[in-house]
């Protein structure tokens, strides 16, 4: 009489299992910096819609704004900016570093040059979750 095999065994079974803890481990790291690059890319959304606003305000009246009063934008999302402000036509965004994952607040600072063809971009969110641009 012929042996048949009616299943997986114990062997087979904790491989599979090793592999897929080996594929979480690698991957849960990945997604969390995805998630924080994404909640970040809302404030680079912000600062750059404040930009445009800041360069129509220097076109019209050939000086910088001083205050976010003076300009039409949009200064906080419920979920990663604190506050935006501007002074002398550079765009300050602050950001929530416990809503972002992070854990310490930061900002993204877009600073136009004298004539408001170039902007220079910083910040002090760590360097490998925020645009190039930035870095």
């Amino acid at each position: 009489m012929k042996a048949t095999s009616n299943g997986f065994t114990l062997i087979e079974l904790m491989i599979v299992v090793a592999v897929i803890g080996i594929l979480a481990a690698v991957a849960l790291p990945a997604y969390k910096n995805y998630t924080i690059q994404a909640k970040l890319s809302e404030a680079v959304v912000i600062a750059s819609a404040c930009k445009t606003q800041v360069q129509e305000f220097f076109a019209i009246k050939g000086a910088w704004p001083t205050a976010i009063a003076e300009v039409n934008c949009t200064t906080t999302t419920p979920n990663v900016v604190s506050s935006v402000s501007i002074s002398n036509g550079a765009v300050t965004v602050n950001i929530y570093g416990t809503r972002t994952g992070i854990g310490a607040a930061c900002q993204i600072v877009l600073t136009p040059d004298a004539t408001g063809s170039q902007w220079t971009g910083s910040t002090t969110c760590p360097k490998q979750y925020v645009p190039s641009n930035f870095r």
